[in-house]
């Protein structure tokens, strides 16, 4: 059996895209794949997943940086340890978030988010820098289709409009060493984070006080609706993944590769910021206050 040639990091691999995407891409010969959890446990990987190209490296808390230079000096010595001379590709994933009102959000949850989407990225990706520069490799990051302010979501959307500056600030500093930074926007995908945060939501509506749920209740109804709605026609996260393994193998990959819905929202994100707000506000009051 030939062994691992490429090495590349996915960060988020317990569920969802992220284990989509490290199994997908242990299933080759050719890629030695480093998942990250948060948990103290290994990543369940299928039959269709070569246990032997998957390396798990848990407790990575990218909010946490003792625990960012823990992880990276694992990853170091695994690559000494297979004979390689560096790290083909970092693909940022790790994310969670809640679904609520601004009004009514914790905001220890947006600022998690805030360090793991943007600040233990940022941090991640500087540690191994030098790695990646080895081998001439890439950055990927698993974004939203775009800068969108949608309504209940701002956990996960406000800091996604960092995540944008962020890979497209990158793609420009590391344009002499021609290091690619590439974005994966992802919309519609079924995911197990997405079931998770409907879940809490509906669990969260309970709790409202009856004020609270004269504010918002038939709006955040009709986010559970239209996720339920968008959830029978997802896309799997196999797509987003295969996604992924070309964005790794072109000689000259986009800037911006879209999957599912991405593709129709990325025209909303096109559009100035004054009619995307418009276009958003008309949602709100067709689907409730």
């Amino acid at each position: 059996m030939k062994g691992p040639r490429k090495a590349v990091v996915v960060t988020g691999t317990s569920s969802g895209i992220g284990k989509a995407v490290a199994e997908y891409l242990a299933r080759r010969e050719d890629f030695l794949v480093f998942g990250t959890v948060r948990g103290h446990g290994a990543m369940k990987t299928t039959k269709n997943a070569s246990r032997s190209n998957v390396v798990t490296i848990p407790n990575l808390d990218l909010t946490q940086n003792a625990q960012i230079k823990t992880a990276v000096d694992t990853m170091r010595s695994d690559l000494r340890s297979n004979r390689l001379d560096g790290l083909y590709a970092i693909i940022n994933n790790a994310g969670g978030g809640a679904i609520a009102p601004l009004e009514l959000l914790d905001m220890q949850i947006m600022e998690r988010e805030l360090k793991t989407r943007i600040v233990g990225a940022a941090t991640l990706v500087q540690m191994l820098l030098p790695e990646i520069r080895n081998t001439k490799g890439r950055l990927l990051w698993i974004t939203t289709p775009g800068p969108i302010p949608l309504a209940y979501k701002s956990s996960v959307h406000v800091p996604e409009f960092a995540t944008h500056g962020l890979a497209r600030t990158f793609r420009i500093e590391l344009s002499p060493w021609n290091i690619p930074s590439i974005m994966i926007a992802c919309g519609g995908i079924k995911s197990n984070a997405v079931g998770r945060m409907d879940q809490e939501l509906s669990q969260s509506i309970k709790s409202l006080t009856k004020k609270q749920l004269a504010l918002y209740g038939s709006a955040l109804d009709a986010v559970l609706h239209r996720d339920a709605e968008i959830a029978k026609r997802g896309v799997d996260p196999i797509t987003v993944a295969k996604t992924v393994e070309k964005a790794l193998d072109s000689s000259n990959p986009k800037p911006i590769y879209r999957v599912g819905l991405s593709k129709t929202l990325s025209s909303i994100s096109s559009l100035p910021p004054s009619k995307v707000d418009s276009f958003f506000i008309s949602m709100i009051r067709a689907g409730g206050r």
